[in-house]
């Protein structure tokens, strides 16, 4: 950010009419630039006499300087604090959309033979194995073929060996 820019973003920082990531630019740059933090803290003494209430005590109302680094420490916690709420919120919703896939899955599977007993959920939660992997499918049908051939020759040779 150019010092154009952050000064011209001043009033609405002592305003907090700053989006978080303008705010978040505007104190990068005015931690880190001198005279930009002079000229804020020029404004921030104006500012904060003109709204001075006088409910502080006599010590801390002019200690503007001490006012200047708690309002930018402050300013920092709640971007902080934006920043944990959005990742905690996104977390949320994935962790919903996942369990609203194991649900939508868990039906489908369901609508099977084996009803709730086929379930990817049933055989993880209780530990229980399919009945025949695919594995054993294919090799099922691969040598069933081959016994039944066997079968028939044998029934043969007896036969005829008879």
């Amino acid at each position: 950010m150019k010092c154009i820019e952050a000064q011209q973003l001043i009033k609405p920082y002592l305003k907090k009419e700053l989006s978080d990531r303008e705010l978040e630019r505007f104190l990068d740059h005015v931690e880190n630039c001198p005279e930009c933090y002079d000229e804020l803290e020029i404004y921030f003494v104006i500012y904060e006499a003109l709204e001075d209430s006088g409910e502080e005590r006599e010590a801390d109302r002019y200690n503007f300087k001490e006012k200047l680094r708690q309002d930018i420490k402050n300013s920092r916690r709640y971007l902080h604090l934006r920043k944990a709420y959005r990742l905690f919120r996104y977390a949320a919703i994935l962790a919903a959309e996942i369990v609203l896939l194991m649900a939508v899955i868990t039906g489908a599977e369901m609508l099977g033979e084996e009803g709730s007993r086929g379930t990817t959920v049933y055989r993880i939660m209780y530990g229980e194995q399919e009945s025949e992997t695919e594995t054993e499918k294919e090799t099922q049908a691969v040598i069933r073929p081959v016994l039944d051939s066997a079968k028939g020759q044998e029934t043969q040779t007896k036969k005829t060996g008879e």
